[in-house]
């Protein structure tokens, strides 16, 4: 739980002092400090479903599990695709980051001109219209099933995958 968070103002100047002290600093006032609270504690209740089954994990013997290898998509860039474990994984969201300059949008792009499915290419920048146009035009290919959105908010690109993918 969170504790209680007072604080101590001055009632005649509303100078807001760290402890309570016989004397406002600002004011000179005597016996004007009081303490009010600033964040009142919140209350949790945590309730335990008394009709849930519980699960207990048994220890397995490597040799017994399986693995279900996920569909992937060849990126066509072998160091890519070897970063990648394999390439992508189909249905999934990868996300690419690292510092301006250090040529992400490029391969990225790259990217979508050697795959055949449709590529969703998402950025949070607000420039990024015009710099991945710019990018496109250097490369001089055409990109017929990819897909250009800025979006930030998890929310509207939601709207956005609807219309591209469906």
């Amino acid at each position: 739980m969170s504790k209680t968070k007072t604080t101590f103002f001055c009632q005649n100047c509303g100078t807001q002092h760290a402890k309570w002290v016989g004397q406002c600093g600002a004011c000179k006032e005597w016996n004007t400090i009081v303490e009010e609270i600033i964040q009142k504690e919140e209350k949790r209740v945590w309730k335990q479903s008394t009709t849930a089954k519980q699960t207990v994990n048994k220890p397995l013997k490597i040799a017994d599990i399986q693995l279900n290898p996920e569909e992937r998509v060849l990126t066509n860039n072998n160091e890519l695709d070897t970063v990648l474990g394999g390439g992508l994984v189909k249905g999934s969201v990868t996300l690419l980051g690292g510092e301006p300059g250090i040529g992400k949008s490029t391969l990225l792009l790259q990217v979508a001109l050697n795959i055949s499915q449709k590529v969703l290419y998402v950025s949070g920048e607000e420039s990024q219209h015009k710099e991945t146009i710019y990018r496109y035009q250097e490369i001089n290919k055409i990109l017929k099933n990819t897909y250009l959105v800025d979006k930030s908010k998890a929310k509207d690109l939601r709207a956005k995958l609807d219309k591209v993918f469906t």
